[in-house]
């Protein structure tokens, strides 16, 4: 689940994409 942590604050500005990739883990 830390995965998709440090792919937010890679692309914080993909915060539509968080819930998607925060599902799909």
């Amino acid at each position: 689940m830390r995965h998709y942590e440090i792919c937010f604050i890679v692309h914080p500005d993909q915060s539509e994409q968080v819930p998607g990739m925060v599902e799909r883990y």
